[in-house]
């Protein structure tokens, strides 16, 4: 222990005087006081002194306190003002002489005491060796003892915690220089997320003020799935960002927290800050390779977050914009394999927006094209974790069972060497859900429902790590929304009932936690139709029509608060004519039919406003059907033709532009049966003849390129069974038996 850190812990020895000294006057050359001055002051007054000068008594020595005492009277008698305080430190001065030399003298006559008094004025000097341990022996000089020491004491502490900050700096850098490697060892797999979560947590607390420490660490802890956490980390680099690019560069991450969080409106604004400071930047270096990386970054991000509040437009656009920013670095560093995956993400998400908008030529030709992009990434950084799921993923999206396995077994891979990587635990999640659609398109109800619970187990143990990640909410939901669907694809209405209902529940989580999320606020009267649906599987006819009330209700309100936004209006008409059948089955007829024609109006509108949108006329031409169907029950012969035919052209049309598309020419073929059924209700069995045999030769010519599909061949039967049947009338009529 340092000299200086054991005085406080000797202060009662050493400044244990029997009497205190005379307290001097202030004046204003107390500022100026000498080190010499005041460490011999505290060596006079000093016990170990005052102890050797009653074993040493001489007349010599009595003489000189007493001269002195007489010294400290002038002193304390000394007028303030400040022409007097050259002679205040005269007197002073000769005060300190004189003390210095009582203090050599005894030094001289005793031993113990040269010893002693050797020690003492090391420590003394120590004290005085700063502006503040001069003012406190100063004051402990003057009388004012506990004060002195408590500067003393915080004087110590002070330099306790600069040594210890020296130290930590010190130990910082040789930390931070093996966790950047450490950073660098996640992607081979040697070690975890939170092994490295570890370090940095130790660099940020031996040295808190280096700003990429706390971005790296703030990422981690998204990667993590700790997003409490990686916002508290971010907002601790947003406070030591340097310049623009450092303050933009954490908006971005921040952003992707937020909406994590489903804080979309703090995501759009720290976006727009984001988008700020980079433009401020390339408007004196419009090649800044950070602006036009954090440009390309942020855009992706916008685009997103208009995909989750269904503006493909939008999302279009920031989309675009990211790819032109990626164009720009690449062109400016051709060999850089990060600009090029940047490249590859932005062409990717446009082919999902050209899926999602029913342009699946477009998708297939961008998505082979990121394709391309990723594999010439790989061949730079062989092995790279992120590059090898990427690749997976765009083969995983175009391909079929096979590639979809295979993306499975990479991620379960993987994970084996970092578990606690939550974004790999939800893409296996996603993954899951995926093979689980394939085995229920191939009728396979165990292994669907094997991977729909892997997928709802994953989702819920990473929603219980960070309940407020209400992106996995959502994520929930949807799993569970599938696997309801796969019930009811059976006919399990009540499983699926029940799963449905976890659904509704995952989404009044997310709304809790945001209840402007329009996502889930959408999702939510999806749910709630889905769920009529199942209870008229039950029979359940008035809970279901209840529910479709509510859900009808609920489209209307979100649909008038955004009357630009297609899907509400969608969503409305689905919900309008879903709920036409239990009400009919319930008796309210009139109320079923102004619903009918309340969705009809809606899709006739989607039709007119994009005669090319297929989806809408499917859409129209599926209501129409059902409104002939209930005026055929009806009796309304007339009427039921008539929105039949109208069906029946708009479905002829769609079957004319994809022959090779089963489902559209199944459609075709029930027009034809529903024409051949009004028809022959008129008695009119020539022409239902016809439209029962043209349905069955759709139906023969599809089943010779799918033999052992179920529907069309049941189809089959039926259709066969009212030829033979239209065929009995016919004959009936001719012989006038009818």
């Amino acid at each position: 222990m340092s000299r200086l850190a054991a005085i406080p812990l000797a202060a009662a020895y050493v400044f244990a005087a029997p009497t205190q000294a005379p307290a001097r006057a202030q004046t204003a050359s107390q500022a100026s006081y000498s080190v010499d001055a005041e460490v011999a002051a505290a060596l006079y007054n000093a016990s170990a002194t005052q102890a050797a000068m009653e074993r040493q008594y001489s007349k010599q020595l009595f003489e000189a306190r007493q001269q002195i005492d007489a010294l400290r009277k002038q002193i304390k008698a000394a007028p303030s003002a400040a022409d007097n305080s050259g002679r205040v430190e005269e007197l002073e001065s000769v005060v300190a002489a004189k003390q210095r030399e009582i203090i050599d003298l005894l030094a001289q006559l005793d031993e113990a005491y040269a010893r002693e008094v050797s020690t003492l004025e090391e420590a003394f000097e120590n004290i005085a060796s700063t502006p503040e341990g001069l003012r406190a022996l100063d004051m402990f000089n003057n009388g004012d003892q506990l004060a002195a020491i408590t500067v003393l004491d915080e004087l110590r502490a002070a330099k306790e915690r600069a040594r210890q900050a020296e130290l930590d700096r010190a130990n910082a850098m040789d930390a931070r220089s093996i966790a950047y490697l450490a950073l660098e060892a996640i992607d081979s797999g040697t070690l975890t997320t939170a092994q490295v979560i570890d370090r940095f947590e130790e660099v940020t607390r031996l040295d808190p003020t280096r700003f990429r420490d706390w971005m790296v660490l703030g990422d981690l802890y998204k990667t993590a799935g700790d997003l409490g956490q990686a916002s508290a980390a971010l907002d601790q680099a947003e406070t030591l960002a340097s310049g623009p690019e450092e303050r933009a560069e954490v908006l971005v991450v921040s952003s992707e927290v937020a909406m994590d969080q489903g804080n979309l409106s703090r995501a759009e604004a720290l976006l727009a800050g984001a988008s700020d400071a980079w433009k401020s930047v390339l408007s004196s270096d419009p090649d800044s390779i950070p602006a036009l990386d954090g440009m390309a970054a942020m855009s992706m991000l916008i685009g997103e977050l208009n995909e989750d509040q269904g503006d493909l437009r939008a999302a279009r656009r920031a989309y675009e914009d990211a790819e032109a920013h990626a164009d720009r670095l690449v062109a400016l560093e051709p060999d850089n394999p990060n600009f090029t995956w940047r490249k590859s993400n932005a062409v990717a998400f446009l082919g999902f927006v050209d899926g999602k908008e029913g342009n699946e030529a477009g998708k297939r030709e961008k998505l082979n094209q990121a394709l391309a992009l990723r594999e010439a990434v790989l061949e730079r950084v062989p092995g790279l974790p992120r590059v090898r799921l990427g690749i997976s993923s765009i083969k995983a999206t175009m391909g079929g069972f096979d590639a979809l396995s295979d993306h499975r077994a990479l991620l379960t891979e993987l994970l084996e060497t970092d578990p606690g990587n939550t974004e790999w635990q939800h893409t296996l999640a996603i993954t899951n859900i995926r093979l689980a659609g394939w085995y229920n398109q191939q009728v396979d109800l165990v292994s669907a429902s094997d991977h729909f619970e892997e997928a709802v187990g994953l989702l819920e143990a990473l929603v219980e790590t960070e309940p407020t990640n209400t992106n996995w909410l959502l994520d929930l939901q949807y799993a569970l929304t599938q696997h309801a669907a796969a019930f009811v694809g059976f006919g399990d209405y009540k499983g699926g009932e029940a799963a449905e209902r976890k659904a509704e529940s995952a989404l009044l989580r997310v709304l809790a936690i945001d209840s402007g999320n329009v996502r889930a606020q959408t999702q939510l009267v999806w749910s709630r139709i889905r769920l009529a649906g199942m209870l008229m599987g039950q029979k359940k006819y008035d809970a279901a029509n209840a529910l479709f009330d509510e859900s009808i209700a609920e489209a209307r309100a979100l649909q008038e608060r955004e009357q630009t936004r297609t899907a509400h209006a969608e969503m409305l008409a689905v919900a309008l004519q879903s709920s036409a059948l239990p009400l009919r089955l319930t008796g309210r007829s009139e109320e079923a039919v102004a619903r009918y024609i309340e969705a009809e109006q809606i899709w006739s509108g989607f039709v007119a406003e994009s005669p090319g949108d297929d989806q809408a006329l499917e859409d129209l031409a599926t209501c129409r059907r059902f409104l002939a169907t209930h005026y055929r029950d009806e009796k309304q012969f007339d009427q039921a033709e008539t929105y039949a035919r109208k069906s029946h052209l708009a479905l002829q049309s769609l079957a004319e532009q994809a022959p090779s598309d089963t489902g559209r020419q199944r459609d075709l073929q029930e027009s034809h049966s529903l024409l051949g059924s009004i028809a022959r209700d008129r008695k009119d069995y020539e022409t239902a003849l016809a439209e029962y045999q043209t349905a069955l030769s759709i139906n023969q010519r599809l089943l010779e390129n799918d033999l052992g599909n179920i529907d069309l061949t049941m189809d089959a039967m039926d259709i066969k069974m009212m030829v033979s049947a239209t065929e009995t009338d016919l004959r009936l009529q001719q012989l006038g038996l009818d």
